[in-house]
């Protein structure tokens, strides 16, 4: 994906950068699936996009697309500060989403990890 991304001259920073934003991405996706397996009014995703039981886009399309954008955006920036400051923040943003969802889900009695 990343070469297709055009990130061939990536460093390995904003490669490793780039892995762990994808990771995190995959955890939500895995916490997004499992809350839509708990029964109706149990569980709902908070994401618009996604819908409340994934009535308006799939999760796997929503996911996938989340992880292409990610990288041509990634690619598209400057290496140095700009393309790791999206990196980081964004990286960082969905780890306090996969750790919120984690906490919620302990609430239900159900493990996310």
């Amino acid at each position: 994906m990343w070469m297709a991304a055009g990130c061939s001259g990536w460093t390995k920073r904003d490669t490793a950068l780039e892995i762990a934003s994808q990771l995190v991405v995959t955890e939500d996706w895995h916490q997004t699936e499992n809350c839509l397996e708990f029964p109706a009014g149990a569980c709902h995703e908070q994401n618009p996009i996604i819908g409340q039981r994934g009535e308006r886009v799939s999760p796997v399309t929503y996911f996938i697309a989340i992880d292409v954008i990610h990288a041509v955006v990634a690619a598209a920036l400057p290496r140095g500060r700009w393309r790791t400051a999206f990196q980081i923040a964004t990286s960082a943003l969905e780890l306090a989403n996969v750790l919120n969802n984690a906490h919620d889900f302990a609430t239900f009695g159900r493990p996310m990890f």
